[in-house]
């Protein structure tokens, strides 16, 4: 069986990304992040278009170092 070699989480909470992290590097995995933001196109009168904010999203992902095979099943 083939270990997983990346794991994504995605976290709409702030307060979710630092157990979410210990999480992943307790598992072993090498852990990078990113907050993605966008918005939505929304009709003004006057044939004018504005910008409507979403809300935004915490990337985190877990990569297996090369060559580790730890918690692997054979």
């Amino acid at each position: 069986r083939r270990a997983r070699r990346v794991v994504v989480v995605a976290l709409a909470a702030l307060d979710r990304v630092p157990a979410a992290r210990e999480a992943l590097l307790g598992a072993g995995l090498e852990c990078d992040g990113v907050l993605l933001q966008s918005s939505r196109l929304a009709p003004l009168p006057g044939d004018v278009t504005r910008l409507a904010a979403a809300n935004p999203v915490f990337l985190l992902w877990g990569v297996r170092p090369h060559g580790r095979t730890e918690g692997v099943a054979p």
